[in-house]
């Protein structure tokens, strides 16, 4: 089974990954949705943390977040995976990047991490194009954030994106984190935090 959390910020006594880690088996996964914090010397106690992240023996697999040492994920090696494009972080732990569609388990999912100021027209673009691929159909859309409030006059790239991928794309639910909140906006849409949550 696939699981969902988001928000560890660096605190290894997170609920839901300790559930994650004392319940679930090696046959499970979890999809962190950004802001995991991993090698970050400022946060106190990170390395035990981002070792013991590291050094699961369960997958792990993380969308990025607004908060997060992009020198150290961005320079980990790069490999195809399902479909897309990722960065292995350490044998269990991948990093799925923004605009790929990653099929796992027979499900197909979209993964766009970040946050507005980080996103490029680049990134905008391979999503676009990879969805095009998928004439518009996946099973789940992953992100790190979701914008309830839109801007009928335009918005921002990343404000845009969501509104396209509500509006033109087919999926069966979109989960977010970044806002610390365990809660269903409607009936496709969810943000998740500290409970493990299952896909």
């Amino acid at each position: 089974m696939i699981f969902l959390l988001a928000d560890l910020h660096g605190n290894p006594n997170f609920p839901g990954w300790q559930t994650f880690q004392n319940r679930c088996t090696e046959e499970d996964a979890v999809i962190l949705l950004g802001d995991i914090r991993l090698n970050e010397p400022e946060i106190p106690n990170n390395e035990a943390y981002t070792a013991a992240i590291l050094s699961s023996a369960k997958p792990v697999w993380i969308v990025d977040g607004n908060h997060e040492n992009f020198a150290f994920l961005n320079s980990c090696p790069e490999e195809d995976w399902n479909g897309g494009r990722v960065r292995r972080l350490a044998p269990n732990v991948l990093y799925l990047q923004r605009g790929y569609v990653y099929t796992v388990a027979g499900r197909k999912i979209f993964v766009f991490g970040g946050t507005e100021p980080l996103i490029t027209e680049k990134e905008l673009e391979r999503g676009f194009v990879n969805l095009l691929q998928h004439n518009f159909q996946v099973d789940y859309i992953l992100t790190h954030d979701y914008y309830t409030r839109r801007n009928p006059e335009g918005g921002k790239p990343f404000e845009k994106m969501m509104d396209f991928i509500d509006e033109k794309v087919q999926f069966r639910q979109w989960y977010c984190g970044h806002h610390h909140l365990n809660q269903a906006l409607d009936e496709k849409h969810t943000v998740v935090y500290d409970l493990l949550t299952p896909i």
